[in-house]
């Protein structure tokens, strides 16, 4: 097919499911730099994303979806992006929490903060506005613990949330 119809749809198609078999990184982005600002390259970019999602490299997943995600949703790649997008940022805190690199959860959220303010789990809201309680900035701190929905924390994530929130207060002088 490729040889009698190097350049039709079906080709890149065909492209795609067989960069798809073998999850294969520089199969994506071949086809992606052929496809570029076309829903095939963007698809690409999708696959591409998925494969760092799986190999846990949230912030490469992230990075790969950036171009797609910042754009208008138009479709269901985009709608597929903008949640793979979300995943890889919360799982992307939840390792940079675990391992105390505060600094990096914040980091990453400060970069997509446009995306992320209104889309984040409470849980990661809270791993946030803790974030900003460790590197002693209280006043974003208590801005991001208000913003959080308290009624559907976990019991214990409720006791972060009462604990963080009182040394934000503490640290912030009030």
């Amino acid at each position: 097919m490729v040889t009698h119809y190097p350049s039709g749809e079906g080709v890149s198609i065909a492209e795609l499911r067989l960069a798809d078999l073998s999850s294969k990184i520089e199969a994506f982005k071949k086809i992606h730099e052929r496809y570029d600002n076309t829903p095939i390259g963007d698809l690409a970019l999708l696959k591409l994303a998925n494969v760092y999602y799986k190999n846990m490299a949230y912030q490469k997943a992230m990075e790969t979806l950036e171009k797609i995600v910042l754009k208008p949703i138009k479709d269901e790649g985009g709608k597929a992006a903008r949640s793979l997008f979300m995943r890889s940022c919360e799982r992307a805190f939840q390792e940079y929490y675990k391992s105390h690199e505060v600094e990096k959860l914040i980091n990453l959220y400060e970069k997509y903060q446009e995306l992320l303010y209104e889309n984040l789990s409470p849980s990661a809201q809270l791993m946030l506005a803790n974030a900003y309680t460790e590197v002693n900035q209280p006043d974003k701190a208590i801005g991001a613990f208000e913003t959080i929905n308290r009624s559907v924390l976990s019991q214990n994530e409720v006791s972060q949330y009462v604990v963080g929130l009182e040394r934000a207060y503490d640290e912030d002088g009030e």
